[in-house]
């Protein structure tokens, strides 16, 4: 009995042994690439060129949001994608037709917008967007507005036309259709954007004009579209 009892434990004792392992292994490799975004971040080690340090920083940005976006799912809890992060992912944005498919953050500072484009909420919205809420789950119920910059994560919308399908997932793993219907410019020295905070549309927004030599001007591209029933 005795020695059953210990042939059936030694494989049980193996698994445990290699889920441990793979475990710190695991542990070990996320902490690696945050050492080397890290290092990304203050140094020019990974290469010689500016470019080649922004596409170093870039690819290993993306890296850790998506294992955060991953974690965020299975937990159902917001995950920052480094430790000193102050933003973590809250959906993901996709444009099949143009093959776009972007990670979005929660925050639309400075740091996040770096990184993604992120849910932002317009004066007088109490929806809350999309957003991870207190009990831990996020919404795209309501209008969900995402901003982001024209020369990298947003920049995608020069190419867009209206009847595009635009799909926006949440932490849950809802996936929400929409349809592109217009696409308007604001001047934000003159007017600002009023939207129906209680419309099922996704608002997209971005500076403009698109090849502007110069960023932080007063002209914003805003994508209006709408949700479509039945489809997600």
């Amino acid at each position: 009995m005795l020695l059953s009892t210990l042939r059936a434990n030694i494989p049980h004792e193996k698994a445990n042994d290699h889920n441990a392992d793979h475990k710190k292994a695991s542990t070990n490799s996320r902490r690696y690439l945050y050492f080397l975004f890290a290092l990304s971040l203050t140094t020019g080690l990974y290469s010689g060129s500016q470019a080649g340090l922004i596409a170093a920083k870039a690819g290993l940005a993306q890296i850790l949001l998506d294992k955060a976006w991953r974690t965020s799912k299975s937990s159902l809890h917001p995950v920052k994608p480094w430790p000193w992060a102050d933003t973590y992912p809250v959906g993901k944005l996709s444009v099949e037709r143009l093959g776009e498919s972007h990670i979005v953050l929660n925050a639309d500072n400075g740091e996040a917008m770096a990184f993604g484009p992120a849910s932002v909420v317009l004066p007088g919205d109490t929806s809350g967007g999309l957003s991870v809420g207190e009990a831990n789950t996020a919404s795209n119920e309501g209008l969900v507005v995402i901003g982001g910059h024209r020369d990298t994560h947003l920049k995608f919308i020069r190419d867009m036309q209206r009847g595009d399908w635009i799909s926006v997932e949440n932490v849950r793993g809802q996936i929400n259709p929409y349809r592109l219907e217009s696409v308007m410019i604001i001047d934000t020295s003159k007017e600002q954007l009023h939207a129906d905070t209680t419309a099922e549309d996704l608002l997209l927004i971005t500076c403009y004009p698109f090849d502007a030599a110069t960023a932080g001007g007063p002209l914003r591209a805003v994508v209006v579209a709408k949700r479509v029933w039945g489809q997600g």
